[in-house]
């Protein structure tokens, strides 16, 4: 079994953790700056998991931050929240 097919899932899933933890400390008006944050984190894991360096994994850590974010998005849109927090 290759685990190099399960890293990008398995990246989303970290970064979505560690942005989970950060968001509290950051204050509203930088939080427009989460995806970056989610993009960059995805790509220096994506990195470090390889321990290469080329377009290909450039893309593979963007894309598992990035999808950090969609995950996020996904679960407070599914779960009524912005609802919740308007009234």
């Amino acid at each position: 079994m290759d685990f190099k097919e399960y890293i990008v899932p398995a990246i989303s899933a970290g970064v979505y953790l560690i942005v989970l933890m950060i968001k509290p400390l950051v204050k509203e008006e930088h939080r427009k700056y989460i995806p970056l944050l989610s993009g960059i984190l995805g790509v220096l894991l994506n990195f470090w998991a390889s321990a290469a360096f080329n377009f290909a994994i450039f893309l593979e850590g963007l894309a598992s931050g990035l999808g950090a974010t969609g995950i996020d998005q996904l679960i407070k849109q599914t779960s009524g929240y912005y609802e919740k927090r308007e009234g």
